[in-house]
């Protein structure tokens, strides 16, 4: 197959496409870097003539931007990441001739429920574009299938998020502080969070009619913070810092208890443990 991939400056969209040029695909990356070809990489003409040019069989739209709490200058920003660029790339599909597309949600969207209720201005923005893509779905025969993720992890992982803390800090022997550690994730290894996109991409090749659908992916069993503490101390048995529970805030509207929606991506499941992703991960990071 052949994809063009937005957002591939990103820890999931740089994994992603290394993963299906591996298996034998073609992929084209649109990031930021190739303003140096085009004058507004994610305007519709753009993406325009990108898509026309390249002919995808799918599009893979990971291209967002993240705030776990925003400020008034975030505002624009977030809504042009996660809402304007979504919309041109769907207005460019609709002039184009790929109407194959993979978005993703996220489990932010559903704060200690199962219904809709965002936890931050981020996930709000994110059902938002959810909600403009079922426009497109239905009156221009886009094919879409929208994947909420969960915590993802692995090798390579440079993002401000708990499990790359945690690796540095047993790693280099360094001290973390932590909030209460009674939180807890639903943690899918990079590879499987791959294999899933490439599962959703042979669903929509083999669809023949116009759909929207929304999978969830995400491993079956939620694992408390300081289980995982746990597990990834025990891979230094020099460690001599400390991890402390409670020395730093919950942040507003903390997640205790993720969403459990049972609508997981059909044909897939987790293939790496818990323990085995995480020690792969420990492993890796001193290369």
């Amino acid at each position: 197959m052949k994809f063009i991939i937005t957002g591939t400056s990103g820890y999931i969209g740089s994994q992603l496409s290394t993963h299906l040029r591996n298996g034998g695909h073609l992929v084209f990356e649109i990031n930021r870097n190739l303003n140096l070809q085009y004058k507004d990489i994610y305007s519709i003409y753009s993406l325009s003539e990108i898509i026309t040019k390249e002919d995808p069989d799918v599009i893979i739209h990971l291209a967002s931007l993240f705030r776990v709490e925003h400020s008034p200058n975030d505002i624009n920003k977030l809504i042009e990441a996660n809402i304007t660029i979504g919309t041109n790339l769907l207005e460019a599909m609709r002039l184009s001739n790929c109407k194959k597309i993979i978005t993703t949600g996220s489990s932010w969207e559903y704060y200690n429920s199962n219904e809709y209720l965002p936890v931050n201005l981020y996930s709000a923005t994110k059902h938002a574009f959810h909600n403009i893509s079922k426009y497109y779905v239905e009156a221009h025969d886009i094919n879409l299938i929208n994947l909420v993720l969960y915590d993802t992890y692995g090798p390579l992982d440079k993002r401000n998020k708990l499990i790359p803390m945690l690796v540095k800090s047993v790693y280099e022997n360094l001290p973390l502080n932590l909030s209460i550690g009674t939180q807890k994730l639903y943690l899918t290894h990079i590879k499987d969070i791959c294999l899933a996109f490439e599962s959703a991409a042979l669903i929509l090749m083999h669809s023949r009619k116009n759909n929207l659908s929304r999978y969830s992916v995400r491993d079956q069993i939620p694992i408390q913070i300081k289980h995982i503490v746990k597990i990834i101390t025990s891979f230094n048995n020099s460690y001599s810092a400390s991890v402390t529970f409670g020395a730093t805030k919950e942040r507003q509207r903390e997640i205790f208890e993720p969403s459990v929606r049972n609508d997981i991506l059909p044909e897939w499941n987790p293939s790496i443990g818990l323990y085995e992703g995480l020690k792969m991960t420990y492993d890796n990071y001193g290369n």
